[in-house]
């Protein structure tokens, strides 16, 4: 029913180097270290060849001063020592590299080492007074398989530009959630890739039609599907985990790239759907041993199929909203889908390849599984957890 989809590790967009100075500069790549596990992200910064003892001056910009921050550290790739950046103001941090000479004694154990940097925060680099490279540090990218570079597997849209999805008799043209997101998220992309204006305002929209068209239901909002999906016994509304989650990484994205808290506040509400049961309009299945699942396909009376690839995109809607608002809710409860899924890994896993879903068990197409394949290294990577490098890498082997 839903495209497929999957996240790559790559969260800083650095600008091209300006046409003046292309015979003067080697690429380099400094690496941004977080406290908490994100998606390593990396710097690339512009160095001049020539130079020997020469600063390049590092400008840190904070975007939303009084946001919650996360520290980091930046290594050069030159001789592979630390930058220093000092706060000289409210919202700006500044330092130098020396080009092949900084000796790592002069920065031990100083505070400076570290300084205060977060999502929407943007990072230049200065060589003579003139700018060579800007960074911007955004979210993980989300990546739809080959779909990304061209967009083509969205063809229907309303007049506002939103995606829709013609499903046939006796369904027809539809909103889908899920689609919507993952539409916003393959610009949002694009926008990071090309700088270019036109797909940020594109990801906007969709992000406002999610604002729009989020139902308020007592403390916590959902996105219903206002048709039956008559193969997992949903009758219409009803409600999705993996929309959710999606739904809230594209929201913090629109939160952080404009500064606007609706966005927040609609994420916050649609976060709130994960602490509420399936019977009572939200997407949380307990099972008979405690264990929380957060449904891909939630409605009342259904039959709980417990879909993999949607169950892990819930989760890392839960772990971005968590980083980007330090919020404990939602790392609680990010981190009991975790648990969840590390004893119940194995019952995906056909010995020979993966299956979709706990309910019919049929093995996924080539693209889903190694869709699976990437969703649990993505898992290890943020927990830590070897089952799901294990699992990673046994259904990778499948493929061979």
């Amino acid at each position: 029913m839903f495209s497929v989809c999957s996240l790559i590790p790559k969260i800083v967009h650095a600008s091209t180097v300006p046409q003046t100075f292309a015979t003067d500069v080697n690429l380099r790549e400094p690496h941004v270290f977080f406290d908490k596990p994100v998606y390593s992200p990396n710097l690339e910064v512009f160095w001049n060849q020539t130079a020997s003892l020469v600063p390049i001056k590092v400008i840190v910009k904070d975007r939303f001063v009084g946001s919650p921050f996360v520290k980091v550290k930046i290594f050069s790739s030159v001789d592979a020592k630390k930058v220093a950046l000092m706060k000289v103001g409210e919202g700006r941090f500044e330092g130098s590299i020396l080009a092949n000479c900084l000796c790592s004694s002069e920065l031990s154990n100083r505070e400076s080492q570290v300084f205060n940097v977060k999502y929407g925060d943007e990072i230049v680099a200065k060589y003579q007074g003139q700018i060579q490279a800007v960074a911007f540090i955004a979210f993980p990218r989300y990546v739809l398989g080959n779909y990304l570079e061209s967009l083509s597997p969205w063809k229907l849209f309303d007049s506002e530009g939103v995606p829709l999805v013609n499903y046939g008799y006796p369904i027809g043209v539809q909103y889908n959630p899920v689609t919507v997101s993952q539409y916003a998220l393959a610009n949002y992309h694009m926008y990071l890739a090309t700088g270019n204006s036109s797909f940020r305002e594109t990801f906007l929209a969709q992000a406002n039609w999610l604002v729009k068209n989020a139902s308020q239901k007592s403390n916590f909002s959902v996105w219903e599907y206002k048709f039956k999906w008559d193969t997992y016994g949903c009758t219409s509304p009803w409600v999705s985990g993996m929309a959710q989650g999606q739904g809230v990484s594209v929201l913090t994205r629109a939160y952080f790239l404009t500064g606007n808290s609706t966005y927040l506040d609609i994420a916050q509400t649609a976060i709130n759907s994960f602490e509420v049961e399936i019977n009572a309009g939200g997407v949380r299945y307990t099972d008979s041993s405690g264990s929380v699942w957060y449904e891909e396909y939630a409605d009342v009376g259904a039959p709980s199929s417990k879909v993999l690839n949607g169950f892990i995109f819930a989760l890392l809607g839960l772990y971005e909203y968590s980083f980007v608002t330090n919020s404990s809710q939602g790392y609680t409860l990010f981190s009991q889908g975790v648990q969840t899924l590390e004893v119940n890994v194995h019952r995906y896993d056909t010995g020979s390849w993966s299956c979709y879903d706990l309910l019919y068990r049929f093995p996924v197409s080539s693209g889903y599984h190694q869709l699976h394949a990437e969703q649990l290294m993505t898992l290890y990577k943020l927990t830590g957890e070897q089952v799901f490098e294990e699992y990673s890498n046994r259904f990778f082997s499948y493929m061979s």
